[in-house]
């Protein structure tokens, strides 16, 4: 019986959000989502009230504010999009991400936000977490020594013990950074994403990936060969092959060929990237809106 007052609780909090939360955003401090966005604001930028959270859905116009703990049932009715998406949690590990059940998917969530598999005291935002919280579940993850002037640790990020995510910037980042990396790079932060492959797939499986300098290559002579404007690279990072890219404007080139025959390309701009595998089966690859010069100092710095 608790359990059914819960549940129709939580939907009335789910109308109230979908029905009048237009009316509330004009009565609070941050408007809606939705005003924010016609307002020009960048979804990755948006804020809510103190203590509400974003719950996206989709379409981004029609996510909003709600609790925590609301957002973690709309995630498990399927209204919210789950954050974890960034995880990869595909194919064979599906099942493993996002359980049937709904106690266990339930738990999972909790687990993600909180880090504890029941609701703590004292709640922890994993999504922008302390180095020390993220290395006690990925533990195998490097951070860098040398940063360009004015740049600090912002957060980091990691929800499996194989994935790592982390970002520098000059300046506050919004919430939600892990899903709009893309958006900050551009505006100048230097974002790390590390994965420890070889534990993540097993020994036998990554075996079957070939060897790490010939990966590299592989990488390279696909750019070469797609999209040779952006002037690939092969460089050193501390005695390992590097893929990398410089950023420029206007360099890449993006094609569309139509079945009458008609081709048509775009320019399109590119941050500074560098991508090398170590000898642990650990991928490395690295983005920034900094100088390509900076950025192999950041690489060669991870430790």
């Amino acid at each position: 019986m608790k359990s059914l007052v819960i549940f129709f609780v939580l939907i009335g909090l789910v109308i109230v959000s979908l029905t009048s939360f237009q009316a509330l955003g004009s009565e609070t401090a941050m408007n809606s989502p939705l005003k924010q966005i016609k307002s020009g604001i960048k979804f990755h930028n948006i804020e809510c009230n103190e203590g509400l959270v974003l719950a996206k859905r989709g379409n981004s116009e029609r996510s909003a504010c709600v609790t925590l703990e609301t957002k973690i049932e709309l995630t498990i009715r399927g209204w919210a999009d789950d954050d974890r998406l960034m995880l990869g949690c595909t194919g064979e590990r599906v099942q493993k991400c996002y359980p049937e059940d709904k106690d266990e998917y339930r738990k999972k969530l909790q687990n993600y936000y909180y880090g504890f598999n029941e609701e703590p005291d004292l709640k922890i935002d994993v999504a922008c977490m302390p180095i020390e919280a993220s290395k006690s579940i990925a533990i195998f993850f490097k951070i860098p020594s040398y940063l360009p002037e004015d740049y600090s640790f912002k957060c980091s990020f990691s929800g499996t013990p194989y994935e790592s995510y982390l970002i520098f910037d000059n300046k506050k980042i919004p919430d939600g950074w892990i899903s709009h990396s893309p958006e900050l790079v551009s505006d100048g932060a230097v974002f790390i994403y590390q994965t420890d492959q070889k534990n993540a797939v097993g020994e036998k499986k990554y075996a079957t990936y070939g060897n790490a300098t010939q990966r590299i290559q592989d990488t390279y002579d696909e750019v070469m060969t797609k999209n040779p404007s952006l002037h690939p690279q092969l460089i050193q990072i501390n005695g390992m092959l590097a893929f990398a890219v410089d950023s420029c404007n206007d360099c890449g080139v993006q094609t569309a060929n139509f079945t009458d025959g008609r081709i048509i390309q775009k320019s399109i701009s590119s941050e500074a990237k560098i991508k090398f595998i170590d000898e642990n089966g650990t991928s490395y690859l690295l983005k920034a809106g900094i100088p390509f010069s900076e950025l192999i100092k950041v690489a060669e710095s991870l430790q």
